[in-house]
């Protein structure tokens, strides 16, 4: 590191060019402003005021600094200290509006390229002032805000009382220049990042980056009591560390069991002035040096304070290395409002205020405008007690969310003070908040009576015979006496055919009131039923160990009839009933045999009690207020679990089941009618169905209950139907744990994700890591669902049923594979399966995170996502939707989705092709088909069209030369590979080889040759001759 004289001209550093085109993505948001607000026992005056900041600006050249660019490239220049002026404002303010004036005092951005790159706003309140000194970071840092506060409370003195000018503050501070690292220490730092698998991870719950981000940020601290504090100083003693290494390591673990990863790398501001004679340097002399902490399982506290130790050491000792210099050395340019390195910044020698050097200040603060990084965490120490405080991205991450992580601090601490060698996913975390959340979550302990759904069914029968029951497709409607009296019939032919307790018969036929009388039979007998589809060709398998084969609607399959078991069609039984058995069920027996629907994996065979499926009728049935009289619709195919559900709920609340046929089902406009001429109250359905019967809705809807499940449901499908007039309720719940398990209504406004309620009665949820320990509150695990709803298992399949439902501590669980976690109020959102999600370019993408944010267009129908090949051979994310007709030109039509989804996703979740289908594939159950989607991606394109006019061949080529492919002047340059960083690289170009200034916002607008030809044609600026340095020195910044 090296005192220099300061030239007139010279170009930039990694770490200011970083800065620089960070201005130049995100002007006019004030990002880079940082500050101190010192707070006098008086009101300032002007002269002496103005006088002290002209001493400032010329001991620092730093103040004087701006930033011009030519060609894309910057430089710096320094103003004449003679002659130059801080500008300063007054205004008043009042205590309560105090605040608000500081936080304007920082909003007004800098012009990097013609500056002034400081200014001061003098508060005045009644008898006090705040003076705001605020300037552009890149000038600036932290350490120089202690240095110019100091100063000019001494310079202030000197000029308003007359007071000597102490000798130090004399004269102007030599410029510093930190040594640039070497090519082979950025090198040997570089090589320990090589391994990192894809991108830097944010943390669980943390929102995606969309379109230009605001940096909009805002502080946060939690206070803490002296038991943390002497705990921090004996865990420092233990390991033999400084403050520094002993807070990286804290926050290391913390955001690792907040779910950033086993292998995570956090960015450390550090402080480059360690030479003689530049403690007074003023500049941006920090470097964020970016630090990686493996923990594989197992990993223990002790070991991460070791990597902690010896990465500090490694800062000190040797050549500090910046994420801007890995960057270049990875042949990235330096430019993007989040490095590809980390989103998390640990700030272990936090800022301090200047109060007890200021003769006339109250107190002093360190503002910063923003925040450029997910999270920075800091440690504040004070005479008392610490204080934990992060400043977060307030697009990124909510207020509780962040609190909930600091609240985490003193817990961690204390768990790693009692057991340093305990491994790290075994450490007790949770906050008293937390635990109180968790557990009034799962408080859902009900009364459950004694008894099942036959039994119900029994009862309703008694006390209302002539009530309606079920309504046919046909029309015909079969009372509850009539639905009685048939169940027995089919029961007696059963008993007849030797059926008794334990038996499983099959179950065939679509749905009606003879279906039901058929379960209803089945269960009279002790038996269960297995609901299966005489077309299915996996059919002989499932048959095995059945009893016989109830089949309602004939056609059965002659080479199954001939398998050595009896199909009885209860229309025309075979032989003549007998008298009802009344054996009845318990709720221990076995209800049914259900087969998953094949979307996990293999379709496997779950086994459902009768409390099970009891308990889940019953709590849909408090929760949508069904009574006597109300109708629901039975339109999903009874070999799917839900379809019991649409059964039971009217039935044990003598309500009436209306029944869909399948070509009824199938055709929106002819189910709307079905459910307005029947005056049908509860429809369920998948959102792939709700989508089209919205889309077809013509006032049928209005008043209806509608449940949604089985597929992730959209905020924009759900405002959609809560505008139609419905009431909307959300359900999740895999087969395992008996059709349903956790139920939300969903209320306007609507975000995103869509929660997924709370847990029904009698049914608990967790999140778990994978080691199997509970997540925090906001943390994303593997859900898993204990509670009576649990089936007994997977038929014939005892490994699977050992790995799948698991022993706990609270009983049992069933374990999901779903990734969710608990918003603040203890509700939960999903965050789709391991199993769908792709990776792109490094990311780690969840499609239906897209999907989501395809449908809230109002163009869009349905969606859906999945990688396959671009333009390059390379994978992408290609987006399938289906459109309105009236949506027009297929090109048009795919950029405006296009536009649509770079204002809702990050950059990297934005689809790289977007493809109109007439229709999604879809399952047998009406989920969208996702295994078939690659399968249709076409594999030609149009050939692109040539342009006209030079300037859009020009762009054409810059386009073809970084995309590495060929591409026609219509093409959108973000659905063809560019993203962010190559998007500054194409700038510059565009800069380089014509000469004019574009900006990533102009870029994002007009992302086609043909556009940004058309926006440069009608006039934008080229750079000012006078921006240009000397001849002579133009060279070297250009170089």
């Amino acid at each position: 590191m090296s005192v220099v004289a300061e030239p007139d001209y010279s170009p930039l550093n990694s770490r200011e060019s970083g800065q620089w085109f960070l201005g130049r993505l995100a002007g006019g948001t004030g990002i880079g402003t940082i500050a101190f607000a010192a707070r006098y026992r008086r009101h300032l005056r002007w002269w002496p005021m103005r006088e002290a900041l002209r001493l400032l600006a010329a001991r620092h050249s730093a103040l004087r600094q701006t930033f011009p660019g030519v060609g894309g490239v910057p430089f710096r220049r320094i103003a004449p200290a003679d002659g130059f002026e801080v500008p300063i404002s007054v205004v008043a303010a009042t205590e309560e509006d105090l605040d608000g004036q500081v936080e304007q005092a920082l909003a007004e951005p800098f012009d990097l390229g013609s500056g002034p790159l400081v200014r001061a706003t003098q508060v005045l309140l009644e008898r006090d002032s705040v003076l705001v000194l605020a300037a552009h970071h890149i000038s600036v840092d932290g350490h120089s805000l202690n240095v110019l506060a100091d100063e000019f409370a001494h310079a202030y003195q000197h000029f308003a009382e007359e007071e000597p000018l102490p000798s130090w503050l004399r004269g102007p501070v030599p410029a510093f220049s930190p040594a640039t690292p070497s090519a082979e220490a950025v090198a040997r730092v570089a090589a320990d990042f090589e391994g990192i698998a894809g991108a830097p991870v944010g943390l669980s719950g943390a929102r995606p980056l969309t379109g230009t981000p605001t940096f909009a940020g805002e502080p946060v601290a939690v206070p803490a009591d002296q038991r943390l504090h002497h705990r921090l100083s004996d865990l420092r003693s233990t390991f033999k560390v400084t403050h520094g290494m002993l807070i990286l390591a804290l926050g290391a673990v913390l955001l690792h069991r907040h779910g950033v990863g086993d292998d995570l790398v956090v960015g450390v501001p550090l402080n480059l002035r360690h030479g003689p004679g530049t403690g007074r340097a003023v500049g941006f002399h920090v470097s964020t040096v970016p630090v990686r902490f493996r923990m594989p399982p197992g990993t223990t506290f002790r070991q991460v304070v070791a990597q902690a130790r010896q990465s500090v050491l490694n800062m000190l000792d040797g050549e500090p290395v910046s994420y801007e210099d890995l960057l270049q050395h990875a042949g990235h340019h330096a430019a993007d409002w989040r490095t590809p390195l980390f989103r998390h910044v640990m700030n272990i020698h936090p800022l301090s205020g200047a109060a007890d050097r200021l003769p006339l200040a109250g107190d002093v603060r360190v503002l910063v405008r923003g925040s450029r990084a997910d999270l920075e965490l800091t440690l504040e120490l004070n005479d008392t007690s610490p204080d934990v405080c992060a400043r977060y991205s307030t697009e990124v991450h909510d207020r509780e969310e962040i609190l909930g992580l600091l609240r985490r601090f003193a817990p961690l601490t204390a768990a790693v003070h009692a057991a340093p060698d305990l491994a790290l996913t075994r450490l007790p975390i949770h906050s008293e908040h937390d635990r109180h959340l968790i557990d009034a979550t799962n408080a859902t302990t009900v009364p459950l009576p004694d008894t099942t759904l036959w039994h119900l069914v029994r009862e309703r029968a008694a006390e209302s015979p002539e009530q309606p029951a079920i309504v046919g497709d046909d029309g015909e409607t079969w009372t509850y006496g009539r639905l009685w009296d048939e169940a027995g019939r089919v029961a007696g032919s059963l008993a007849a055919l030797g059926v008794g307790r334990g038996d499983r018969v099959a179950l065939a036929g679509g749905r009606g009131p003879l279906l039901a009388a058929a379960v209803l039979g089945i269960w009279e007998c002790g038996a269960s039923y297995l609901p299966v589809d005489p077309a299915d060709p996996r059919l002989s398998g499932r048959l095995d160990g059945v009893a016989g084969v109830v089949a309602t609607e004939g056609g059965w399959r002659p080479e199954v009839a001939d398998a050595g078991f009896f199909v009885l069609d209860p229309a025309n039984p075979p032989v003549p009933g007998g008298a009802r058995p009344g054996t009845g069920v318990t709720p221990a027996d076995r209800a049914t045999l259900i087969h998953t629907s094949g979307t996990t994996g293999r379709p496997k065979g779950v086994v459902v009690t009768h409390r099970a499926m009891l308990n889940v009728v019953l709590a849909f049935a408090d929760a949508l207020a069904f009574g006597p009289g109300d109708r629901m619709l039975w339109s999903t195919t009874y070999g799917f679990d839900v379809s019991a559900l649409e059964l039971f709920v009217p039935l044990v609340r003598g309500g009436t089941v209306v029944t869909s046929g399948d070509d009824v089902r199938l055709r929106p406009r002819r189910l709307l009618r079905l459910v307005a001429e029947r005056g049908v109250r509860v429809v369920q359905a998948t959102p792939t169905l709700w989508r089209r019967l919205v889309d077809a809705d013509e006032g049928e809807l209005s008043g209806v209950v509608a449940i949604s499940g089985g597929e992730p449901l959209t905020a924009a499908l759900a405002e959609r139907l809560l505008a139609r007039g419905c009431r909307m309720f959300n359900a999740y719940g895999p087969t395992e744990t008996t059709i349903w398990s956790t139920l939300a209504e969903i209320t306007m406004p609507v975000t995103e994700p869509v929660t997924v309620g709370l847990p029904i009665a009698n049914t608990t949820v967790q999140i778990r890591d994978p080691a199997g320990a509970v997540c925090p509150p906001g943390v994303i695990g593997e859900l898993c669902i204990g509670g009576v709803g649990l089936a007994d298992g997977y038929l014939e399949q005892p490994a699977l049923t050992a790995e799948r439902f698991v022993a706990v501590p609270e009983g049992r669980e069933y374990r999901t594979g779903d990734r969710a976690r608990r918003l603040p109020d203890g509700s939960l959102v999903l965050h789709g399966r391991e199993d769908r999600q792709v990776k792109i370019r490094g990311h780690r993408i969840e499609p239906g995170a897209v999907e989501a944010a395809l449908e809230s267009h109002p163009e869009v129908l349905s969606s859906a996502v999945c990688a396959g090949p671009g333009p390059d051979g390379d994978d992408v994310l290609i987006a399938f939707c289906t459109s309105r007709p009236e949506s027009g030109d297929e090109a048009e039509w795919a950029d405006r989705l296009w536009r649509h989804a770079r204002e809702h996703l990050p950059p990297h979740e934005v689809p790289g092709r977007i493809l109109p289908v007439a229709a999604l594939p879809v399952t047998p159950s009406g989920k969208v088909d996702h295994g078939r989607l690659r399968a249709i991606v076409p594999a030609n394109t149009p050939p692109p069209r040539e342009p006209e006019d030079p300037m859009t061949r020009a762009l054409l080529a810059i386009w073809c030369d970084l995309l590495g492919v060929r591409v026609g002047q219509d093409a959108n340059f973000f659905l063809h590979g560019g993203h962010s960083l190559l998007a500054v690289r194409l700038i510059s170009e565009i800069a380089e080889r014509l000469g004019r200034e574009v900006d990533l916002a102009e870029l994002f607008s007009a992302p086609t040759p043909a556009r940004l030809a058309e926006r440069l044609g009608a006039g934008s600026e080229t750079p000012e001759e006078q921006d240009r340095p000397p001849a002579g020195q133009q060279k070297t910044v250009v170089r």
